[in-house]
C-alpha cells in the first residue's frame, strides 16, 4: 500500500491505494442501476450536465451494507490522515454525511467548487482510463508567508509576472492530479476542486463523499468540537 502526502502550501491532500479493488469495482457496477445515472447533456435547469448522484438525490451509498468493504477502508485512511497531521483521532467520531457516484464522460466536466457542510471530502477512483481528465485543486493560500512582497502571486499581464514555475505547489494557481484506478484522495472540504474537460470517450467512474467530525460520545467536557449527535435534541 502506497501513501503520499501532497502539499498545496500548506494544505495537505492524502492519497493512498486501497485493497480489494476488483471486488469494489464489481460491486460498483452491480449497483449502478440504483446509484448510477446516464449522462444527458444539459439536463439541469441551469443548463449544466449532471456529473454526480448527489444532485439526483442518490447520495447515500454509505447506507448500503454491501459497501462496507469500501467504507471500512475509508475509516482506516481517515485515521491515517488525522494521525499523520498530529491530530488526536481517538477523540473523534467520523460521520459520513453523503456519498455518491460520479460519472465523467467527454460530455461533462466539473467546475471549481467546495463542500460547505463537511469537514473532509474524499474521492475514490473505481474504474478510470489511464489518460482520463485530471482533478484539479485550487491554491487558495496566496496570502501566506511565501508572498515575499504584495502582488507576487498575481499574474496580471501574462507577459509580466514573477512566477517561473507554475507547477510549484507553493505558488501555482491550481494543482492537477492524475486519477489512478484503485486510489483514494482525502482533502479538506473547503478546498476548491474541479475536473478538467476530457475528450476521452471511455467513462470515468468514482465514488465521492463528505465526512463530518464530532467528539466521541463520552467526551462531554470540551468547549470546542461538535458534540456527538446522540446528545442532540431536535426541536
Amino acid at each position: 500500500m502506497t501513501t503520499i502526502f501532497h502539499g498545496i502550501s500548506p494544505i495537505v491532500i492524502y492519497e493512498s491505494s486501497l485493497q480489494q479493488t476488483d471486488q469494489i469495482k464489481d460491486l460498483f457496477h452491480k449497483k449502478f442501476s440504483k446509484y448510477g445515472f446516464e449522462i444527458k447533456l444539459g439536463d439541469r435547469p441551469d443548463g449544466m450536465t449532471s456529473s454526480n448522484g448527489e444532485y439526483l438525490g442518490k447520495a447515500y451509498v454509505h447506507r448500503d451494507k454491501d459497501f462496507k468493504i469500501f467504507f471500512d477502508q475509508l475509516k482506516f485512511h481517515i485515521t491515517e490522515y488525522l494521525t499523520k497531521l498530529g491530530f488526536a483521532a481517538d477523540k473523534l467520531s467520523y460521520h459520513v454525511l453523503k456519498s455518491w457516484y460520479v460519472v465523467i464522460t467527454e460530455l461533462n466536466s466539473m467546475n471549481f467548487h467546495h463542500h460547505d457542510s463537511a469537514d473532509l471530502s474524499f474521492v475514490y477512483y473505481v474504474d478510470v482510463p489511464e489518460d482520463c481528465a485530471n482533478i484539479r485543486f485550487l491554491n487558495q493560500n496566496f496570502n501566506n508567508k511565501n508572498a515575499i512582497f504584495n502582488g507576487i502571486f498575481i499574474s496580471g499581464d501574462l507577459t509580466k509576472h514573477f512566477i517561473n514555475d507554475f507547477n510549484n505547489p507553493h505558488t501555482a494557481h491550481s494543482i492537477p492530479f492524475q486519477p489512478k484506478e484503485g486510489h483514494l484522495l482525502i482533502f479538506p472540504s473547503a478546498l476548491e476542486h474541479g475536473i478538467e474537460q476530457t475528450d476521452n470517450s471511455v467513462n470515468r467512474y468514482s465514488i465521492a463523499g463528505d465526512i463530518k467530525f464530532t467528539l466521541k460520545k463520552e467526551i462531554i467536557d470540551y468547549e470546542t468540537g461538535l458534540v456527538h449527535p446522540s446528545l442532540w435534541t431536535e426541536l
